[in-house]
């Protein structure tokens, strides 16, 4: 099992509690850089180590780990997926990437399905979901597409659901959550396009609790819970407008608190109790002063982290109703246009 894996609370028997995360891993898509960062303390943010290149990280827009080869696959819009060994926070490296400027057209989202060692990637201007073998972390290639070009307009976030082979995509122009069957790596497969104008509106970054059987969609200013319980049969269970927000924006949860965390384009953070996905319930509102924000929770340690900007945030979320700030790093180098992030 590689270090990372271990870190990440992942043994080879199943039960344990979760252990603490160590690292987080921000992209910046301003300055074409992925930034390695040290949270063993929340209260005392640091940077581990940061890699630059203007060329191969331009436009890196999404991000996710395959735990078991200590690599991070990214997603740039100008048509290229990458692979970096974060082996050694201090010395990243670029270990392969693949530009492909027909099925690889804007790229938007990315989700590692490391047990088959490929990726999944939305591809906005192809209107394309796509297959990327990265079992030679050095050389991926793509080995299975999807197109259609009346739902898949805007393609956003995508999910993987290990234990149902399948993946999850949005597309903000068509108000779609779409289900995707990936059990055949090279014949992707829709099962489902659930559309809906008013509770699925301009949807465009999603948080999963794939035990629950649920689907949590940030979408123009509200929230969407849909069941994926039956992938080919999603249903939408209920949607909540958060207060002071005009369009909501990447975020998080808590699984073991069932506890959303919403952050939105101008500035504020909605906590919403999803305990009863059929009625959500805002919690509280509060203003972070962080806008268009990332965020990841580590449910261990009950901390959000919130990247925006050239800053990232870490807040106490043990009281759900007065979140409370621990650290604020700033660094208009590291995290300039600082976005997606994913603990480990």
């Amino acid at each position: 099992m590689s270090n990372l894996a271990m870190m990440m609370g992942l043994g080879s028997g199943a039960g344990g509690a979760a252990a603490p995360k160590t690292r987080a891993y921000v992209v910046t898509q301003g300055s074409a850089r992925i930034t390695a960062l040290d949270i063993t303390d929340p209260s005392n943010i640091t940077v581990l180590g940061s890699l630059y290149n203007g060329t191969t990280l331009n436009d890196v827009v999404a991000i996710d780990l395959d735990t078991e080869r200590n690599a991070a696959v990214l997603v740039s819009k100008q048509n290229r997926i990458i692979t970096v060994d974060i082996s050694d926070p201090a010395n990243m490296s670029i270990t392969g990437s693949l530009q492909d400027n027909t099925n690889l057209d804007d790229c938007r989202g990315v989700k590692v399905n490391p047990t088959e060692q490929v990726a999944y990637v939305t591809a906005e201007d192809r209107y394309q979901f796509n297959v990327v073998d990265i079992s030679n972390l050095s050389s991926p290639s793509v080995v299975g597409t999807y197109r259609n070009t009346a739902s898949f307009v805007q393609l956003r976030a995508v999910e993987f659901d290990a234990d149902t082979d399948t993946a999850y995509m949005l597309s903000r122009s068509t108000d779609r959550v779409i289900s995707i069957d990936v059990s055949t790596a090279s014949s992707p497969t829709g099962l489902q396009f659930l559309q809906n104008t008013t509770t699925l509106d301009e949807a465009t970054f999603s948080v999963p609790d794939f035990a629950n059987g649920k689907l949590y969609v940030s979408k123009k200013d509200g929230v969407t819970s849909v069941d994926i319980t039956s992938p080919s049969s999603m249903s939408v269970l209920d949607t909540i407008n958060p207060s002071g927000q005009s369009e909501c924006w990447s975020p998080a949860i808590d699984l073991t608190r069932s506890v959303l965390f919403v952050p939105s384009n101008t500035g504020p953070i909605t906590m919403i109790d999803v305990s009863d996905p059929s009625n959500m319930t805002e919690i509280s509102y509060q203003n972070i002063t962080a806008s268009n924000a990332y965020a990841a929770h580590d449910d261990a340690t009950s901390t959000l982290y919130v990247s925006y900007n050239s800053n990232l945030k870490s807040f106490d979320t043990t009281d759900t109703s007065s979140l409370v700030e621990l650290d604020a790093l700033s660094d208009s180098t590291n995290l300039l246009s600082a976005g997606a992030i994913v603990l480990a």
